[in-house]
């Protein structure tokens, strides 16, 4: 059986409203003045005990006792507050689908009793536990836990703690190892671990518990982060199971909110009599109202709570590049990461810098070594400009095996080669490049000058032959070729053409018409993220805007679409004047989980054969993840974005290029690393420079995030 365990005030029942009138009506009871209710609105804001109504007694020389104000108040409450019928009807509907629901609360018992006694809620739920029970308060985990117990059950995996206070209730369920939903309306605190999920109010938390599939391990039991992917579930279905390798649950490190959150929905209708309205005070219900706007400006812009995506942190950036000529006209594209395997602390990201070369990082994003890409080879020539890269391991080399760093020059349409020496951590990058290296699509200069040239990059070894290949796209052209890196003398490498491919320009629709991706007059839907699956040898290939082709890495069989963006089928007009495209109306053809343009194909390969493919959604700022295995056909699992932390990195906007990889990197990242590119720098934003750069991401964030 799940647990829901939910929060009272706020969440299943109106507080605010009935706490405004429970005040009122003790007032006039007792014939008490202005400044009492003010005393009482102040002092009992966030919750009341009794031990308040001695302080009030003591303050104003009250007649009254302490314990006949607190009855008074009590019952006061228990008269005022409210639940929605919708509420009511979502736990039964909780309960009658199996789930077991729990109350767990700050506040004396009595008080909160009373309110679920009133509302109906008692006969909804199957244990309370409130701070007052064992004085002990949220976000301690043991009032989780009391609340399970008195539910009959323990927290375990696939159960929800869902409330109003980001404190509280999101960083309580957190730390007593439950998932969370928040019911948007407070501001959020900087430096808090997001929520699970967000929602406007109690129904559609219950929505999506309901919709919200078991996570459990084989054969049952509990998966050991308190869930597993649905795949797992598929998988387990079929007649086994490996669970996916994780280290125990810990709370995300501290975070900004989401940029995107509802604005306040009150969870209950609001409800003020005539004669209690007429006696708060003006200066009270001034400084409500401007309270309430000032709750409203602190909540960020908000899209739909259900398309919501998790949002991870990164924890370094790299140095802002400019793309002027003060900059070198360095901008930041695309990444790949090297593990050093004797010395994982010294491993490095590579990293191009289009016209700026090539850009190298340690793991604390410090810039190890800088190589000026080559210039044309004559005056009015193409300058060398580096696209995408890659790593090679333990090529052999006539010198020996070395590990690799290739990367496509745009500009002079050729592959150039670095050899990865960890014996010179100073300049661990040397140019190994056979100077003979013909250029990869274009026949002669006047051609690579028009720069339909060498894009996209992906290296892959083949396990059966031990050759090594670099898969590499053309740019404005649908051309994919197959290259094999080649050994030169004195420990030079080369590459020789084995085979190109050409994915489809254009595309039947539904509908019997023919569609193609608007461009400008003469361009291709061209192909630049790529990855190479190397337990199977599948490449991944993003046509920009497109989507996701799969196909064998030799390019000998027919390419798939795994997924399309968004904008798939969508007509478009190209217009001379402001060289943009014109959409017409959009038939429904598309995908969901994407937007163009497709970009930063990367993969997280785990030790079992598990994974994700992931995919950076440049035109929404956000990352998809697939299932890496074909059995499950690469089904979408999931996104997520890279958020701005609250004092340091800012987010990714944009993303070019991504690189992942799924192994210990010493003491800053042991569970692995993401790099993502960001095209959108803050450093920029303060002048009129352009400025990106890179964020290195805590790879258990993101796996943290998809299997949640």
């Amino acid at each position: 059986m799940r647990l829901a365990l939910f929060d009272l005030d706020g969440t299943l029942v109106d507080r605010t409203s009935a706490f405004a009138d429970a005040i009122a009506d003790l007032c006039h009871d007792h014939a008490y003045g202005p400044e009492i209710e003010r005393w009482l609105l102040t002092e009992l804001a966030d919750h009341a005990e009794r031990s308040d109504f001695a302080r009030l007694r003591a303050a104003f020389g009250l007649g009254e006792s302490a314990d006949h104000l607190w009855r008074v108040y009590v019952d006061r409450m228990a008269t005022a507050v409210t639940c929605r019928p919708e509420v009511l009807d979502g736990l039964a509907r909780l309960r009658e689908r199996g789930w077991s629901v729990g109350v767990a609360t700050n506040g004396s018992s009595d008080i909160q009793r009373a309110k679920i006694r009133a509302t109906g809620l008692a006969d909804l739920v199957d244990g309370i536990a409130a701070s007052g029970d064992i004085a002990v308060r949220k976000p301690d985990p043991r009032l989780f836990e009391l609340a399970a117990a008195r539910c009959g059950t323990q927290i375990g995996a696939g159960d929800w703690m869902t409330g109003d206070n980001p404190e509280t209730d999101v960083r309580g369920g957190h730390r007593a190892g439950l998932r969370t939903i928040w019911v948007t309306g407070r501001p959020w605190p900087e430096g808090l671990t997001v929520p699970h999920h967000r929602v406007a109010d109690v129904p559609r938390a219950v929505d999506h518990l309901l919709a919200t599939p078991r996570r459990r391990g084989c054969f049952g039991s509990p998966s050991p982060r308190g869930g597993a992917p649905a795949r797992r579930l598929r998988r387990a279905a079929r007649g086994g199971c490996s669970p996916r390798r994780r280290p125990p649950f810990t709370p995300a490190p501290p975070r900004r909110p989401p940029h995107h959150q509802d604005r306040h929905v009150c969870p209950v209708p609001h409800r003020r009599k005539a004669d209690v309205a007429g006696s708060l005070p003006r200066a009270f219900a001034v400084s409500v109202l401007t309270a309430s706007l000032a709750l409203t400006a602190a909540l960020p812009a908000s899209a739909e709570d259900d398309d919501a995506l998790p949002a991870v942190l990164p924890r370094v950036e790299t140095p802002a590049l400019y793309d002027d000529e003060a900059g070198g006209n360095s901008d930041a594209d695309d990444p790949a990461i090297w593990r050093n395997a004797a010395d994982p602390d010294a491993s490095l990201v590579v990293a191009t810098a289009k016209e700026g070369g090539l850009r190298v990082y340690d793991l604390g994003a410090r810039l190890v070594q800088s190589l000026a890409a080559p210039a044309g080879p004559g005056p009015g020539d193409a300058p060398g400009r580096y696209n995408n890269v890659d790593v090679v391991r333990g090529l052999k080399l006539s010198t020996g095996r070395a590990d690799l760093a290739v990367t496509t020059d745009r500009g002079n349409d050729r592959l150039r080669i670095y050899r990865i020496d960890p014996a010179s951590p100073g300049r661990p990058l040397s140019d190994v490049t056979d100077p003979a290296a013909a250029p990869v699509f274009s026949a002669d200069q006047a051609e690579i000058n028009e720069q339909r040239t060498a894009y996209g990059l992906a290296t892959w070894t083949d396990r059966a032959s031990g050759r090594t290949y670099a898969l590499v796209s053309r740019r404005e052209r649908t051309t994919v070729a197959l290259l094999e890196l080649t050994p030169a003398a004195g420990g030079r490498i080369g590459y020789r053409k084995v085979r190109t491919l050409d994915l489809p320009s254009s595309f039947r629709l539904p509908n019997g018409t023919s569609w193609s991706p608007c461009a400008e007059p003469g361009e291709l839907p061209q192909v630049e993220g790529m990855v190479v699956d190397p337990a199977n040898g599948t490449l991944y290939a993003g046509q920009e805007d497109v989507g996701i082709w799969r196909m064998p890495a030799a390019l000998d069989g027919t390419p798939r679409l795994v997924d399309t963006v968004r904008e798939y089928g969508v007509p478009g007009t190209y217009d001379e004047a402001t060289e943009e495209c014109v959409s017409g109306a959009d038939p429904g053809y598309g995908g969901t989980r994407i937007t163009a343009d497709v970009e930063g194909l990367t993969l997280v390969a785990e030790a079992d054969g598990d994974g994700y493919l992931l995919a950076s959604s440049q035109g929404d700022d956000t990352f998809a993840a697939y299932d890496r295995e074909h059995g499950d056909d690469n089904e979408y699992e999931g996104g997520f974005r890279v958020a701005a932390t609250a004092a340091g990195p800012d987010g990714s906007e944009e993303c070019d290029g991504a690189a992942a990889l799924d192994a210990p990197l010493g003491r800053r990242f042991p569970g692995g690393l993401l790099v993502v590119q960001d095209g959108h720098d803050d450093a920029g934003r303060a002048g009129d420079r352009t400025a990106t750069n890179f964020k290195f991401v805590d790879l258990r964030e993101v796996l943290t995030a998809l299997d949640d």
